[in-house]
């Protein structure tokens, strides 16, 4: 992520999501890389939309959501 594309290409968030389910990190540390084609690859094929509320370089832990399946 850098400053000229924030979004890493992906669609900005505005708001809270205020459905679907969070989805907490399975383990604790920093947020290092977020795979944003990766993960649009994942959603298309079960046909799901995810909002990933995380960014790279805070600390994850199991009680923080990374991201919100709708």
């Amino acid at each position: 992520m850098n400053s000229a594309t924030p979004t890493s290409g992906a669609r900005r968030l505005t708001g809270r999501p205020d459905a679907g389910t969070p989805v907490p990190t399975r383990r604790t540390g920093y947020v290092t890389h977020i795979g944003v084609r990766a993960l649009d690859r994942i959603a298309s094929k079960v046909g799901a939309e995810l909002v990933v509320v995380a960014s790279p370089g805070p600390m994850a832990d199991a009680a923080t959501a990374g991201s919100h399946q709708g």
